[in-house]
């Protein structure tokens, strides 16, 4: 097999492995559903390298953002954290479809693709729950490009404050900053 075909399948296999954890974190969710229903937050997250952004956005329309680079984190206007774009909207509809898997109450598709250079790009898609899982994943190959986009649709609060206070990078007083901004301290 190819280098760049095994680094493909390696993405694939990444992302089959993310969308596995995000579908048990569904179906988790499914079986608890009178104690944390889907809500109406969205959770984002925006990689490049070491850069990230977190992204919170309340169903009322507050915002809350913060940005970790190297071991420096702080706030980000909201606004300033939806223009870091690190990988085009449609760009990875372009790609093939690897896997996908479609059920009453579960929609799961795998999209990825590799080159001989060792770029490799993939995307996953999940709906069950209430909650849609959006993952884009792109490498350019030469160890020196990684950018990702993650996007969580229908959080509850409860998956909102988890989220900030898992968030990597990010210091303790900036992640309570974020929580206060939401109104979720």
């Amino acid at each position: 097999m190819r280098a760049g075909a095994q680094k493909a399948w390696g993405l694939r296999a990444l992302c089959a492995a993310l969308a596995g954890i995000a579908l048990a974190a569904c179906s988790a969710d499914m079986q608890v559903a009178d104690t944390d229903p889907p809500g109406g937050y969205t959770l984002e997250v925006r990689a490049e390298n070491d850069v990230k952004v977190y992204l919170v956005s309340a169903p009322d329309g507050r915002a809350a953002a913060g940005r970790s680079a190297g071991d420096v984190s702080g706030l980000m206007e909201p606004e300033a954290a939806r223009a870091f774009t690190v990988l085009p909207e449609g760009e990875a509809s372009e790609l093939p479809e690897v896997m996908a898997l479609r059920l009453p109450g579960l929609d799961l598709s795998i999209r990825a693709e590799g080159d001989a250079s060792g770029a490799e790009a993939a995307r996953v898609a999940i709906s069950a729950g209430g909650r849609q899982v959006h993952v884009n994943a792109q490498d350019d190959g030469d160890g020196g490009n990684e950018r990702a986009h993650v996007r969580i649709q229908g959080a509850s609060e409860q998956e909102a404050r988890e989220f900030i206070a898992d968030a990597d990078g990010l210091s303790a007083e900036t992640q309570a900053e974020m929580l206060a901004a939401l109104g979720l301290n």
